[in-house]
C-alpha cells in the first residue's frame, strides 16, 4: 500500500508540470470575447453542457464543436440570430456561413448548425454546432494570416 501511494505521488510530481504546460499551450494567447466563447457561453446556459474547442495557434484558428438538444425547435433561429448579431457587431458581413470583415475581406469565422440523426433523452432532435474562427489574438504575423486563409479556403471560403 505504501509503495502504491508513493507511486501515485511520484506520478503526480513527474507528470504534473507536463499537464500544466499543456493547458497553457492549448489556450489562446490573449483572452478576448471570441465568437466561440460567445457561442459556448450561450449553449452552456441553454444546455448545461460545454462544447470542445481545439486551438491551432500556428495555423491561426480555433475549432469548436458541440451537440445540443432542441426540444422547442427554435434553436436554429436563435443560433442564426446570435451569428448575425455577433458578426455585425464586429464589423462583419455574412457571406453564406462565413462572417467576413467588411474592411479587409478577411474571414473572421465560419459556422454550421446541422441536424443530427439521434434523438435527445429530453425530447427533440440533436444538432451539431461547428465553428472555425480566426484566433483573436493581439497581432497575427503574415504567415499566420496566410495559414488561416488556407484553412478557410479548405472549408469553402
Amino acid at each position: 500500500m505504501k509503495s502504491l501511494i508513493l507511486s501515485v505521488l511520484y506520478g503526480v510530481f513527474l507528470f504534473g508540470p507536463l499537464m500544466i504546460q499543456a493547458e497553457i499551450v492549448s489556450k489562446p494567447l490573449e483572452s478576448t470575447t471570441s465568437f466561440i466563447e460567445t457561442v459556448d457561453s450561450y449553449e452552456s446556459s441553454q444546455t448545461q453542457q460545454q462544447g470542445i474547442t481545439v486551438y491551432h495557434p500556428v495555423l491561426g484558428y480555433a475549432n469548436y464543436e458541440n451537440i445540443v438538444c432542441d426540444s422547442n425547435d427554435n434553436h436554429q433561429r436563435q443560433f442564426q440570430h446570435l451569428v448575425t448579431s455577433y458578426c455585425l457587431q464586429h464589423s462583419g458581413k455574412l457571406v453564406g456561413n462565413w462572417c467576413v470583415d467588411t474592411q479587409n475581406n478577411m474571414p473572421l469565422f465560419h459556422t454550421e448548425l446541422n441536424q443530427h440523426s439521434m434523438d435527445c433523452r429530453s425530447g427533440g432532435n440533436a444538432s451539431i454546432i461547428h465553428v472555425l474562427e480566426f484566433l483573436p489574438s493581439v497581432e497575427h504575423d503574415q504567415r499566420t494570416q496566410q495559414n488561416w486563409l488556407q484553412v478557410a479556403t479548405a472549408f469553402g471560403y
